[in-house]
């Protein structure tokens, strides 16, 4: 079983206004790895989600990197300390989170992305 719905994610995404605000001009590919075992591509243009599926080996601007153990520890419905955000869990449980300046100005949504996540993965 999947680690992460990716179509569950962008159904639910592309209706949430505080996501939707968040990633508002963004360009580019944001990839979401668990582990070296499933890999998936959100596109945007213009902050608008053009599609969400299997990774591919082109370049990613944003890119969160974790184990499958890590995923399911930030996914829980109530994250144990430091697994909250995206950024305590690179700082504190070896998350991988890249370091582009694009990941810093979407932090809102990448950090409303896992909440999103979250509710997914409780929902089944």
């Amino acid at each position: 079983m999947a680690v992460i719905n990716i179509q569950a994610f962008k159904e639910r995404a592309g209706k949430d206004p505080e996501f939707l605000r968040a990633m508002r001009y963004y360009d580019g590919v944001l990839r979401i790895s668990v582990g070296d075992t499933e890999t998936y591509d959100l596109k945007f243009h213009d902050g608008k989600m053009t599609g969400a599926g299997p990774g591919d080996a082109g370049p990613a601007t944003i890119f969160v990197k974790a184990t499958e153990e890590q995923w399911s520890a930030m996914l829980a419905e109530y994250p144990k300390p430091f697994y909250h955000s995206l950024q305590s869990s690179a700082v504190r449980h070896d998350v991988v989170l890249s370091g582009t300046d694009a990941t810093f100005a979407y932090l809102p949504a990448l950090n409303r992305m896992m909440q999103i996540l979250r509710m997914n993965r409780k929902a089944g």
